[in-house]
């Protein structure tokens, strides 16, 4: 494990390239919610596939801080969000704005 700098998703990587992304793992690698393409890959994939959201207007609307809770994405929220739903809103607008 030291070779993979005690990184399981390093593990993983190694031996299934490109099959998994860091942040669905519980652990997930540091400053991985730095990285705006994976929290922009979680966040497609927590509203469009977990959350069954149409739209990012329809997310907007319905997204509450609970759904993180009961996805068990509160690393997301907290480290890429500060716990704070304002600025959730806000990537999503952006999000709307760049489409």
């Amino acid at each position: 494990m030291i070779f993979f700098g005690q990184s399981p998703f390093q593990v993983v990587e190694a031996v299934y390239p490109g099959i998994f992304k860091p942040w669905q793992f519980a652990h997930v690698p540091m400053n991985c919610w730095k990285n705006e393409k994976y929290i922009r890959e979680a966040m497609d994939h927590f509203l469009f596939k977990q959350l069954h959201y149409s739209s990012y207007e329809e997310a907007f609307l319905k997204l509450k801080k609970n759904h993180f809770t009961d996805f068990q994405l509160t690393g997301l929220f907290q480290m890429a969000f500060d716990s704070r739903m304002n600025n959730v809103k806000e990537w999503i607008k952006m999000e709307v704005m760049d489409i």
